[in-house]
Formats: C-alpha cells, sequence, structure tokens
C-alpha cells in the first residue's frame, strides 16, 4: 500500500514540476508546449478551440511519459543503487536525493545526446545548447532539485515504517 502511495504522489508530483518550470504557452497561433520529444500536430486557434480535449491529451502526453520517467527513477533506479551501494549512514535522505540527482542528470545528458544524434523528433535539451546560462542553471534546479528531494523524503519514509 506504501509504494502505491508514494508512486502515485511522486508521479502526480513530478508532472506538476515539470509543467511549472516548462509551461504550454500560448504564441500567436495558440497553445504550444515548451516540452515535448516530437512534432506536434500542426493546428490553428479556431482549429485548438474546436478539438481543444484532443490538444490538451496530445500536450499533456510528454509530462505524463517524462513523470513516468523520474519516478521509476527516484522509486526503483535511485533506491536500487543505493542498496548495492550499501552506505553506512543510517539517513537514507541524502544518499537516495544525492543518487537520484545523479542519476537525473545522466539521463537529461542522455536525451540530450539522443537528441543531437536525431535518434528522435525535437526534444528538449538540458545541457547541450548552444548557450547556457546561469539562468539555465537556475531551471535545471527547479526541474531536477523536487524530485530528488523528494525520493529522499519517500526513502526516509520507507526506513521509518519499516521501524515500526
Amino acid at each position: 500500500m506504501f509504494w502505491l502511495f508514494a508512486i502515485t504522489l511522486y508521479w502526480s508530483a513530478t508532472i506538476e514540476v515539470i509543467r511549472k518550470v516548462s509551461p504550454v504557452f500560448w504564441d500567436g497561433n495558440g497553445p504550444m508546449p515548451s516540452f515535448c520529444w516530437t512534432r506536434l500536430p500542426a493546428h490553428g486557434l479556431r482549429d485548438y478551440f474546436l478539438h481543444e480535449r484532443y490538444y490538451e491529451f496530445v500536450y499533456f502526453l510528454p509530462y505524463a511519459e517524462a513523470s513516468a520517467v523520474i519516478t521509476c527513477t527516484g522509486c526503483f533506479i535511485a533506491p536500487r543503487i543505493l542498496r548495492q551501494l550499501r552506505p553506512r549512514s543510517p539517513n537514507a535522505f541524502l544518499p537516495t536525493t544525492t543518487i537520484t540527482l545523479a542519476v537525473l542528470v545522466l539521463e537529461a545528458l542522455l536525451s540530450d545526446v539522443g537528441d543531437l544524434l536525431r535518434l528522435w523528433f525535437v526534444a528538449p535539451r538540458f545541457f547541450l545548447h548552444g548557450n547556457f546560462s546561469t539562468v539555465d542553471l537556475l531551471v535545471l534546479a527547479r526541474f531536477f532539485l523536487p524530485p530528488s528531494l523528494l525520493a529522499g523524503a519517500i526513502a526516509v519514509a520507507r526506513r521509518v515504517l519499516e521501524i515500526q
């Protein structure tokens, strides 16, 4: 029951984090998601309002997919790596947070390399784009830190529940 609750909470929270950091914005032709891994269907504003639910679903999918990857990282991959390393620290928060952050950064780099090699169409680049500034570091911190901290909190909650 704990893992069902934790995974649902983690997935929902990461969707919200991604949507806050990289929201759907409105340009002259209508809404455009700033976070997607494919070419989006071309539409005009009239077409968007006629088929609003369809476009909202299409725009939601990249956020849900990225959130699923982040959830797998925070709830499965990072704890597995932590068990393999067997840290001596009784505190699970810092090691889980650090491992989750490191794996998320590695996944972002792999996504950037995949985009550079044209393995998929139009992907957001996290690190390997032309001009990297301090503002980009703040955006990346807003993107990577909340899921990492939440993974650490879940690890602590799991340990507390195991003790009781």
